[in-house]
């Protein structure tokens, strides 16, 4: 898995915001919210998730389409969203640079995100994607670029909650045999939970860190 970075606060005029990259992939993601509706809009006992994904350039296709009703539907298992009626929660996922497996660099995008912008979550949600070899079913690759996904007979993008070993969203490309896909899925959970989950916990576990610690008070000494 290529390396990740996570910067927060980016965007001052909002409640969340992150700029999340895995190598060259990079997206900013950006939270309001929980906001009032007008009340055609409300839903009585929980938050609206809407989420609009914006490519680098130009308008929407239906592929950013299909990746806006993917990460609603993965998001809105995560978001407790019951302790918000009445609201919306608006995400929205800015493309920076599309350098491979860019859906799973969203996810990990909009995970990061809420948690910056303080909304409760029922757990961590993260994704990665899987090239399978044209040539060997056996041989996976991880989290792969552009050029590498120019030569591979299919992709499987896997997300799973940090909660539950069970899968929260699965998207394919290409033809694959079930034993390729239940390799993707064994290998693919490890590393998100190893990897991924990780580096989100101690990323976060970090700035909370620093943001509580009592501040030293000038001219004074410990002990």
């Amino acid at each position: 898995i290529r390396s990740m970075e996570c910067q927060r606060g980016v965007l001052h005029q909002n409640d969340g915001s992150v700029r999340y990259s895995q190598g060259n992939s990079c997206v900013i993601v950006a939270v309001q919210g929980p906001m009032r509706v007008p009340r055609r809009e409300e839903k009585i006992d929980e938050a609206t998730v809407e989420i609009l994904f914006k490519p680098i350039s130009g308008a929407q296709n239906a592929e950013h389409r299909n990746y806006e009703a993917m990460l609603e539907g993965c998001f809105s298992t995560m978001i407790l969203s019951h302790c918000h009626p009445c609201t919306k929660i608006g995400i929205v996922v800015q493309v920076v640079e599309d350098d491979g497996s860019i859906l799973a660099v969203a996810i990990n995008g909009v995970c990061c995100a809420l948690v910056d912008a303080g909304i409760q979550c029922s757990s961590l949600i993260n994704a990665i994607c899987v090239a399978i070899d044209k040539e060997d079913d056996d041989s996976m690759l991880l989290d792969p670029t552009a050029k590498e996904l120019q030569s591979v007979k299919s992709t499987i993008t896997l997300a799973f909650s940090s909660k539950s070993p069970g899968i929260i969203l699965s998207q394919t490309t290409g033809l694959l045999s079930d034993k390729s896909y239940n390799d993707a899925i064994n290998a693919s959970r490890t590393v998100v939970h190893k990897k991924v989950q990780n580096f989100v916990r101690r990323f976060f576990d970090g700035v909370f860190l620093r943001s509580s610690a009592p501040k030293k008070t000038k001219g004074t000494k410990n002990g």
